[in-house]
């Protein structure tokens, strides 16, 4: 094996070393959890009519608490039950949710509200 190839292996192996201690850091730490910094209904018709559903979607978040992904209901919950804009009809207003998966931001949607629709927010580190 000449000198060149042992330095490579020998780099190569102290690559891989420190790879391991950062994963073995990171499992140490625990998965990210799930943090709702923002949630806001707007009207698809009108959007000015907007309703700031953050202290209701991290209230529907907290069943999910200490995991790190989370799937809460994207209905008239983030509402507290009422409609933000009755005309608009069923397809009228979409929810976009913001939060944190331990410091990096995530968003889900815009979607649809719907109260038979749900937003999975994952903190595994597969999509991101």
């Amino acid at each position: 094996m000449s000198h060149r190839e042992k330095i490579f292996i020998a780099g190569f192996a102290t690559v891989l070393l420190a790879q391991a201690q950062v994963q073995a850091q990171a499992i140490a730490d625990g998965p990210a959890k799930v943090q709702i910094t923002s949630c806001v209904v707007v009207s698809t018709r009108s959007p000015e009519k907007t309703y700031d559903c953050t202290t209701e979607a991290r209230k529907a978040a907290e069943v999910c608490k200490p995991t790190d992904e989370c799937e809460i209901p994207i209905g008239l919950n983030l509402t507290s039950g009422k409609d933000v804009d009755p005309g608009s009809g069923f397809l009228g207003k979409r929810v976009t949710i913001t939060y944190t998966c331990g410091g990096g931001r995530q968003q889900g949607g815009p979607y649809h509200q719907d109260d038979h629709a749900t937003l999975v927010m994952d903190c595994s580190g597969m999509w991101w």
